[in-house]
């Protein structure tokens, strides 16, 4: 079963390569949004339904008919993830969330998107990934639109419920504990998104977790996996 992994705000898919080393029974499917990377030259969509018909072009790309998958976000990803599910309608057998409120706690971002002071200076207090980048010429020139154009996606974006035919059968949650964006009202509110909640799951670090929990985040993801590939097989069974 491939999981379909979508990337943060500022961020591109090489970010999660560190969960292509995961083992059977998943592989793992990079996505790279508009105007970064390979993408770099497809224009950016204006609101979240366009961009959610983008990312199901590129899933068409990648899933088969009716081909039921596992889906990865982290903190914006999280939210394209839900959009994605929602057009899968019933295909998708886990929903891993990450970094992010649910949708009905979600209190938007409170920046000024169109000062690159303040696109910087809440990318720094976030401990972004790439915050190398600046170190490099005239990386911010390249680097800082990109994040302005996702956050002004989620200013703009209004999460609505997924009916019952489109929730995934599962949601599982990841976050730092002591990542100050989300709380824990925040997170276990995600079990209204699915018809079964596999819970909270901190990890040490802020929001950027990851970066140094690669090997811890990737055994609990392996557990999560086999967990819903073996739900996934009793499902087919009765169906």
């Amino acid at each position: 079963m491939k999981m379909i992994c979508f990337p943060h705000a500022g961020g591109f898919g090489n970010y999660y390569s560190f969960l292509q080393r995961l083992q059977a029974p998943a592989t793992c499917c990079l996505i790279e949004y508009p105007g970064r990377g390979k993408k770099v030259n497809i224009p950016y969509p204006g609101d979240m339904r366009g961009f959610a018909d983008y990312i199901m072009k590129e899933l068409d790309l990648v899933l088969a008919d009716d081909e039921p998958c596992i889906l990865f976000g982290h903190s914006m990803g999280a939210f394209v993830a839900y959009e994605a599910a929602r057009r899968l309608k019933g295909r998708v057998r886990l929903l891993i969330v990450s970094g992010q409120a649910a949708p009905d706690e979600f209190k938007g971002v409170a920046i000024n998107c169109d000062s690159r002071a303040d696109v910087i200076n809440y990318m720094m207090s976030m401990g972004g990934s790439n915050m190398e980048l600046f170190s490099y010429l005239r990386a911010e020139d390249f680097f800082i639109p990109i994040v302005q154009s996702d956050l002004r996606l989620i200013q703009s974006y209004r999460p609505e419920p997924l009916a019952e035919n489109e929730k995934p059968d599962a949601v599982a949650v990841l976050c730092g504990r002591d990542d100050a964006e989300v709380g824990q009202t925040d997170l276990t509110a995600w079990k209204q998104c699915a018809l079964n909640f596999y819970g909270v799951k901190y990890f040490e670090g802020g929001h950027f977790y990851m970066n140094a929990q690669n090997d811890s985040v990737i055994a609990y993801i392996s557990q999560l996996l086999s967990r819903a590939c073996r739900c996934s097989d009793e499902k087919g069974a009765y169906e």
